[in-house]
């Protein structure tokens, strides 16, 4: 399910999925890997998507308009991902346009 309410801005259509490895040592829970795919969500032309960050900004044939979108969706998801100390604790983008 995609949730889009309200207008589209920069600041609302960004989001990620996380990618976790939760192995089991013998006394606890680890997480040797963590990793986060920016998505932007584009309400138009309708219907209302959900596009991978890296995958569509690597597609030469992508709207200038949906690049611009697409690369502050990227950059506002990779900030807020790291700006608790996520990227120093080795939480890491899945693919990178």
């Amino acid at each position: 399910m995609v949730a889009h309410p309200g207008p589209s801005t920069p600041a609302s259509e960004g989001g990620l999925l996380g990618r976790f490895t939760f192995p089991q040592t013998r006394t606890r829970w680890v997480v040797p890997e963590a990793a986060y795919a920016p998505r932007m969500v584009a309400k138009s032309p309708p219907p209302i998507r959900l596009l991978d960050g890296a995958g569509r900004l690597s597609d030469g044939g992508v709207d200038p308009a949906r690049r611009d979108r697409l690369e502050v969706a990227w950059d506002r998801t990779t900030e807020v991902a790291g700006a608790l100390g996520g990227h120093d604790h080795g939480l890491t983008p899945i693919a990178a346009p």
